[in-house]
């Protein structure tokens, strides 16, 4: 999964697993064939909802349908079938987490080879920068 969306959501889905969440990245395509209009986000599990939910860092949103959070399939859901209303949950402000320099440095080790750099100091400017972006504080 390439592009700077991809590179956020992996990134977002490393940190997530870091902290003990299940998470995963879900390619997001228009038209079934192309690969030229598609987005990648993260999906992470969610044990009040009993079900993943989408999670879009590249432009910092979540989704909700009637007051739930959805998930890529219930997106879809919507967008296809008309199967509910879509609200968006934009720029979320608070800081939803926060990872040790450490952990920043675990996360650098195992995505090093997905990054631009092959130096860990830069990779690890790379990590924080996106943290930052999506809400983790980096302490």
């Amino acid at each position: 999964m390439g592009g700077i969306c991809g590179d956020l959501a992996m990134i977002l889905q490393e940190i997530l697993t870091v902290k003990g969440y299940r998470a995963r990245t879900i390619q997001l395509i228009r038209q079934v064939g192309s690969s030229y209009d598609t987005h990648v986000v993260t999906e992470v599990y969610s044990p009040i909802q009993k079900k993943f939910v989408l999670l879009d860092p590249t432009f910092n949103l979540m989704f909700k349908s009637n007051n739930n959070y959805i998930n890529a399939n219930d997106l879809k859901d919507i967008v296809l079938y008309k199967k509910g209303k879509l609200n968006i949950v934009e720029n979320i402000k608070n800081k939803v987490a926060k990872l040790t320099k450490d952990q920043v440095m675990e996360i650098v080790k195992q995505k090093i080879v997905d990054l631009n750099t092959n130096d860990e100091a830069q990779a690890a400017k790379i990590v924080e920068g996106s943290c930052r972006s999506i809400g983790i504080e980096v302490a």
